[in-house]
């Protein structure tokens, strides 16, 4: 089995191919397919068959559509998908039917395998097989060309690279294929791959190798939004609400998918570009968790300094993690400073545990009462009480920009810089906090 085979637990994930839970419009197919049709615009081709019932063995008629990687399921062609999946991620099998002889397409998904027989075997044969191979089989080097370096961690490469098609430039993620890491590897592709929105950085393409995974996403030129701040020495709070409400838009889009984060920092906050208004998109999906219900699993997971206070006391917890970090953001985007710091991680999470944080004048007498009633909004140490992403777009100071002063602020951002910030954890988070998770709640 491939990488996808040997990653169990999560199915659930790839919600892109979940029949029966409401139709794909033609908006969102569009979004998906355009996404691959500059470098993998060779890779379309649709036919019709007979899809067998999984319980009676009725048979109705489906147009199979193929575009890039992605499988589409339609009862006419201009009626909307019934479901889209990733061949990549969920590779079609063809089987032979006892009796007929017939090849049988087996297209894998969530709730279970799909069955269909072509209605011309010589065109399935002759022009739609070679294309669904070349869907699941290609590699990148196919049709990116790799360039410099742009960054490295312990495990992954990001590349600059060019689509030979088109000559447009995107970033490739080079991830090892580690034990360690695998978990986090399924989880970042399978998420990031299937979520479509302006303030999310989006995936391309994902392609296995033999020892690694290829991720193409889009090339975010502007580097982390800290500092781009940092770089431009002013920057006013209609600035920074312009900038917050982007955030909380899309974690607002991820919660509706019923996808949390669980990892938001300033590190995962990207700018498009440099010019200014920025915009600025979410990043890293290896800690996400898609759920409809609260985790309660006790791991100890995300970056101190950005985890909730019912994550450090393993209580169960969900979306509302997301709002607590952003209401840590925005204090420190405001104020340059963290509002949970200490000599040791053990010191920060107890103070997170509590809730205790502060508004020095020094930092917070020129900043309006809007930005800090949110602020206190997001940092309520029950999740019950703190802002869902919704009520949060609907804050004064989120809902109406043009209200903010427009003047600099007066506290000194320079020191947001990722190479000056002291709270910069350059570590990885999950190791971080596993070392935490041996504290008890008597000692937080």
């Amino acid at each position: 089995g491939g990488f996808w085979e040997r990653i169990s637990g999560f199915d659930s994930l790839l919600f892109i191919a979940v029949p029966g839970k409401g139709h794909w419009n033609h908006e969102m197919v569009d979004c998906l397919t355009k996404l691959y049709s500059l470098e993998l615009k060779d890779l379309k081709t649709e036919q019709w068959f007979e899809k067998y019932g999984k319980y009676f063995g009725c048979r109705t008629r489906r147009l199979l559509r193929l575009e890039g990687p992605y499988l589409s399921c339609h009862t006419a062609p201009d009626h909307p998908a019934l479901w889209v999946t990733n061949l990549r991620a969920n590779p079609y099998r063809l089987e032979t039917e006892q009796g007929t002889g017939r090849k049988i397409l087996i297209i894998p998904l969530t709730n279970g395998d799909e069955r269909f027989v072509p209605d011309d075997s010589q065109v399935f044969f002759d022009q739609v097989v070679p294309k669904l191979s070349t869907a699941v089989d290609s590699n990148t080097q196919d049709f990116y060309e790799l360039d410099r370096v742009l960054g490295e961690g312990a495990f992954a490469r990001v590349y600059l690279a060019r689509g030979r098609a088109t000559g447009t430039e995107y970033a490739v993620k080079v991830v090892e294929k580690v034990p360690e890491e695998l978990q986090f590897i399924a989880v970042e592709s399978r998420i990031a791959s299937t979520i479509f929105h302006p303030g999310i950085v989006r995936t391309y393409d994902i392609f296995e190798q033999k020892n690694e995974l290829d991720i193409v996403m889009e090339l975010m030129r502007g580097g982390e939004l800290f500092d781009q701040i940092a770089d431009r020495g002013r920057f006013s709070e209609k600035d920074a609400s312009m900038v917050m409400r982007s955030i909380v838009q899309a974690i607002s889009f991820l919660h509706l998918h019923h996808i949390i984060h669980r990892d938001l920092k300033p590190e995962n906050v990207l700018c498009k570009d440099s010019s200014w208004p920025l915009v600025v998109k979410l990043s890293d999906f290896g800690l996400a968790s898609a759920t409809e219900d609260k985790i309660n699993d006790g791991e100890l997971i995300g970056t101190p300094g950005y985890v909730a206070p019912e994550v450090v006391m393993r209580k169960p917890y969900d979306f509302a993690v997301d709002m607590w970090a952003a209401g840590v953001i925005l204090y420190i985007m405001l104020s340059g400073k963290m509002p949970f710091f200490g000599k040791t991680d053990r010191e920060c999470l107890r103070k997170i545990a509590t809730g205790r944080y502060a508004f020095p004048p020094k930092q917070w007498s020129t900043v309006s009462e809007d930005a800090q009633s949110l602020i206190r909004s997001l940092l309520q140490v029950d999740p019950a009480k703190r802002l869902t992403a919704v009520a949060a777009l609907n804050h004064r100071w989120l809902c109406e920009p043009h209200t903010c002063c427009s003047e600099p602020l007066t506290n000194d951002l320079r020191e947001l810089h990722s190479t000056k910030r002291k709270f910069r954890k350059a570590v990885n988070a999950v190791i971080t906090l596993k070392k935490l998770s041996q504290l008890s709640q008597e000692e937080l």
